[in-house]
């Protein structure tokens, strides 16, 4: 019997975002890592989380 296809872990998505809001919800190391390449975009950032890292703090400020 044949296997199933694998299903994909991850979705890549390429998004034009000049001049719009970005939104990152959390405040771990994966929305820093986010956060930073989205900080090197034309995108207005948002960081949304209820208790972020000292890392995610730093970056913000």
């Amino acid at each position: 019997m044949p296997q199933a296809p694998a299903k994909l872990n991850a979705f890549p998505v390429f998004v034009r975002v000049e001049g719009e809001a970005v939104a990152v919800v959390g405040g771990g190391e994966e929305a820093l890592a986010k956060a930073r390449l989205i900080g090197q975009s034309s995108a207005v950032l948002r960081i949304i989380a209820d208790a972020p890292d000292h890392e995610l703090l730093a970056f913000i400020a």
